[in-house]
């Protein structure tokens, strides 16, 4: 029984090797289209200008918008980083200077303002992690006066209301 088993193991390693890999390329074939369809949808909300429809985003989609407003305005090399693990930075990308740009954003609706704590953390993860001078902090909400003041302070740029 020993030997079979000494026998058989690497031939059932190898297996579990092989459906591991086989299911992990299934799950980059998912995640490439599914990404490809979140770019789809903030492609179309960022060239309609309707900020009903880009409040309706998922926050992904809402990324995938961000970037190509980003792709509009000149911007290239354009990373969307957002989600887990991403140190509070969702876009990296380079201003027509070549210059890095950090980007954070966040959707809310109208009525709920950024205020200086998301502010403090984007500066935090900024300069401790990323160590660049340009950041934009971009959303569909507005500022709290302290939050504008605070950005103002650490040349982050402040968008809002993207329509």
């Amino acid at each position: 029984m020993t030997w079979m088993g000494y026998y058989f193991l690497p031939d059932a390693l190898e297996s579990l090797k092989n459906d591991e890999a086989e299911s992990e390329k299934h799950r980059a074939e998912n995640s490439a289209r599914e990404s490809e369809a979140q770019q789809d949808v903030g492609r179309g909300a960022a060239l309609s200008g309707d900020l009903e429809s880009i409040l309706a985003l998922s926050p992904t989609e809402f990324e995938y918008t961000v970037t190509a407003i980003l792709r509009m305005l000149g911007m290239t090399g354009i990373q969307r980083v957002g989600g887990r693990g991403h140190l509070g930075v969702d876009i990296i990308a380079r201003d027509v200077s070549g210059r890095t740009i950090l980007v954070q954003c966040t959707k809310r609706a109208k009525t709920k303002k950024i205020g200086s704590p998301e502010i403090r953390k984007f500066i935090g993860t900024a300069h401790m992690h990323h160590q660049t001078d340009l950041k934009m902090f971009i959303t569909t909400s507005e500022y709290t006066v302290h939050a504008q003041a605070l950005a103002d302070q650490h040349d982050i740029q402040l968008i809002s209301d993207l329509t």
